[in-house]
């Protein structure tokens, strides 16, 4: 019997560029650390095609790709040394570029903070939650 070669989701890490040239240098986001996940969806256009010798059969649908889309998520501990960093990003609207690794590849590629959430209760540890999505061309090497 084969065993699958599994994953763990500590060794997912999503990692933050800080915009350097020639050579970006990513940080893996401290408030990162207990749920992330990785989402590819692609946009489709359809078109109802008639069968040209029997119109009364049911036409067939055919489908192209318009576009794809990367959204990650990611939720933790709130940090106090990243949250104002993170909250200047998502004010900004601007583009950063962000590295996620550990889950049988890389993604690398521009992104935007769509959503940053904080959430707390009186004595518990205060939680944040984020989604980045994708704002350009992305890559993906293994």
């Amino acid at each position: 019997m084969a065993t699958l070669s599994t994953k763990r989701g500590y060794q997912f890490a999503i990692s933050l560029g800080d915009g350097g040239t020639p050579t970006e240098v990513f940080t893996p986001m401290v408030l990162l650390n207990s749920k992330k996940g990785m989402k590819f969806t692609t946009s489709t256009e359809a078109a109802e095609v008639v069968d040209a010798t029997d119109l009364s059969k049911p036409a067939v649908t055919e489908r192209v790709a318009s576009a794809t889309d990367c959204t990650i998520d990611g939720e933790g501990m709130l940090s106090s040394t990243e949250i104002k960093a993170m909250m200047d990003w998502a004010a900004s609207g601007l583009p950063k570029n962000i590295k996620s690794t550990g889950i049988g590849g890389t993604v690398t590629g521009p992104f935007i903070l769509s959503s940053l959430t904080i959430n707390s209760d009186n004595y518990k540890v205060a939680e944040v939650s984020m989604t980045f999505e994708q704002a350009g061309k992305i890559s993906i090497t293994v």
